[in-house]
Formats: structure tokens, sequence, C-alpha cells
């Protein structure tokens, strides 16, 4: 999903900060410099979104533009996915990054159910 298209939506005060912060955020220093999101930011996410919501905002990525899909591996250690399904140790590809807001975090596990 696209942030900027996002930020488009009718939100809250509280959500529409979210975003515009995660909009700042995701840049290419973000992936260079080996940073995350600020501390607290993902409990923020969760008390002004629904898990699916957040997942769908920014988790997210979906397929490459050619239709191929992402690299094997599609979540985070720490990162929620789309329920029923749960992050959990599998075998797949692992990316330094492609996970968890704004796509910053290791992708290291799969989505499963």
């Amino acid at each position: 999903m696209n942030l900027q298209d996002v930020a488009a939506r009718p939100l809250s005060a509280a959500q529409g900060a979210l975003v515009n912060e995660a909009i700042a955020l995701v840049t290419p220093e973000l992936y260079d410099s080996g940073r995350t999101f600020p501390e607290g930011w993902r409990n923020r996410v969760r008390e002004e979104f629904t898990r699916n919501e957040a997942i769908e905002i920014f988790e997210s990525l979906g397929p490459a533009p050619d239709g191929r899909l992402l690299p094997n591996c599609n979540c985070a250690t720490d990162a929620d996915c789309t329920a029923p399904r749960t992050c959990k140790i599998a075998a797949c590809s692992v990316t330094a990054s492609g996970c968890g807001p704004g796509g910053a975090d290791q992708c290291n596990e799969r989505c499963l159910l």
C-alpha cells in the first residue's frame, strides 16, 4: 500500500501523524543506515489502528512490479501477519530489509497458519 494514498484517507489526527512520520522515515537512508523506527512508534500504531489496518498500511509491500512474488521470507520475528496467520520460523531466504514498518526490518520468517 502506498503511504501517500493512506494519508489521503479520512484519518484521526493521531493516525495522520503516524502515517506522516512513516512517510518521512521511509527513505533510502533508513535502509542504508541500519536505523529502525523510533522507540514506541509501533505501540502508538497498535493503539490507533486495528491489527489488520496496521499490517495493510505499514507492513504490506505487495508483489513486485513485474508480478513476481517477493523473496520467501515475508515477515519479521517481532512483526504481525494478517490474522489468522502468524510469523513463524520456516525455511526461507532471509533478506536484510523488506518487513515491518516501512519495510525497514529484516525478513526472517514466514506468515503461516
